[in-house]
Formats: C-alpha cells, structure tokens, sequence
C-alpha cells in the first residue's frame, strides 16, 4: 500500500510502500477445541464416518483420510479419539445400535396389552431396517464385539442356549427386550412357547431375513406386506390362533 512522505516545505512529496497482511494471506485453520469440546470432536468422527457409509452402502470407505477430510481436520487429530478405522465404525455401530433401541422402545411405549406389544416390537424391528438399509446391513454384519468378549481359548461368548453372554453381545438391549416380550405373552398364555429365549432369537433370525431379502430384492413377487409380517410373527412367536392385525388398520 502506497502511502506518502511529507518532506520540508518546497521539496516535491516522496512516495513510500509498505504491506498490510490480511485475512486473506492466512491460511485457514480448524480452532482449537475450548475445554469441554473434545467430545464434540469425537461425535464429528462418528457421524463423518456414518455419512459415508450411509452414501455408499459400505464401511469400506471409512478410512482415517476420508473421515478428516470429510470432517475438515488433519487425519492425525483424530488419533486422540480413535486408533483405527475399525474403532470408528465400532463407534457407529454402538450409535446406530442406540437408535435401534429407542426406535423399538418408543414403538411399544404405552402399550398395556403384551401380545399387541410384542407385535409392535417386531413391526418396528421392521420398519427400522426398510427405513435404515445400510446402517442395519452394518449393524447386523460382522460384529465387532467390545473388548473383552472372547474367551481366552477362543470361545465367542456372545450367544448361548442359555442367554449366556447376551450382555456382552453388541445391541444386547434391544434383543432382551424381544426376549421379554416374548416371556410376557407367554405369561398370560397369549403364546404358546415354553423357551422365551429360543423363540426370541428365532423370530431374530425371521425380522433378519425378512429385513435382508426386502432389501437385497425389492421387486421380488412380494405378498402384501401386513399379511407376511402377521404370518411371520404369528407362526415363530407361536402366537394363539386369533389374528394379530388390527381389523381397523
């Protein structure tokens, strides 16, 4: 910037230059985080890494690079937070895992009858995998389980006839409240099983495919769509013989 030098009287003015730096000579840089904020760090991870799962149907793409550009950080800050790629998605699992949860819970909320809220449990379970393809694909593909939950001689204690090691198995919550569901309509014999686990994990395994097969061939010769949920529910919950549906709905 030009700017002018007086000198004594009679003596032409002299011009001088000097530099003003502004905000466009600075390159721009993430501000730190105040105390407090590095859990807002770690929640711009996790929902970077879910978005780009949720845009290509795949946690192949979550790696560190991908995650800090997509976040607008330097890869190496996000090793405060993580280790690897893999913690990352464990993290979106457990997340996705919690919606999962509340989706299910807030579905049954308020439903005093245990038949009618088995049933809504299940509709739910349904709903949450048409609605979230490939977050459900990821939460119910290979499971990354929290640490811990092998044994030292290589067992997986995360599902046994007996429900052992339920409480290790990633989204334990949800599937215990299947299993409860299934104890109380068995309680007041609206259901004709004996082993609530069995048919818990069973009717898992139907929602499962159901959710998987609708997904993978959507213009399959699918029936109508309340007619299969009723029979499916109906026949693996082993439900007694008055139909599940509605008759307004």
């Amino acid at each position: 910037m030009a700017s002018i030098v007086r000198e004594r009287p009679g003596n032409p003015p002299r011009f001088s230059y000097t530099c003003k730096m502004t905000a466009m000579n600075k390159p721009e840089v993430r501000r730190r985080n105040r105390r407090g904020e590095g859990a807002q760090l770690r929640a711009d991870i996790v929902a970077a890494a879910r978005e780009l799962i949720e845009d290509t149907g795949t946690a192949n793409v979550v790696t560190l690079r991908a995650v800090a550009r997509r976040v607008g950080i330097a890869a190496p800050s996000i090793y405060a937070h993580f280790a690897d790629p893999e913690q990352i998605i464990r993290a979106v699992i457990a997340q996705a895992y919690e919606e999962f949860l509340r989706h299910l819970q807030s579905a049954r909320r308020g439903i005093e009858d245990p038949r009618a809220r088995l049933v809504a449990t299940c509709e739910a379970y349904l709903s949450f995998g048409a609605e979230q393809p490939h977050l459900y694909a990821l939460m119910m593909g290979p499971n990354p389980t929290p640490d811990g939950t092998t044994s030292h001689d290589g067992r997986d204690l995360r599902l046994h006839d007996s429900g052992e090691g339920i409480e290790r198995l990633v989204g334990a919550e949800s599937f215990r409240l299947l299993v409860q569901d299934v104890a109380a309509t068995a309680a007041v014999d609206a259901s004709r099983t004996d082993d609530p686990f069995l048919t818990a994990t069973a009717l898992w395994v139907a929602l499962h495919g159901l959710v998987r097969l609708r997904a993978d061939q959507p213009q399959g010769p699918w029936p109508d769509t309340r007619q299969l949920n009723d029979l499916i529910i109906r026949r693996i919950a082993l439900l007694e013989p008055a139909s599940i549906a509605d008759p307004e709905r």
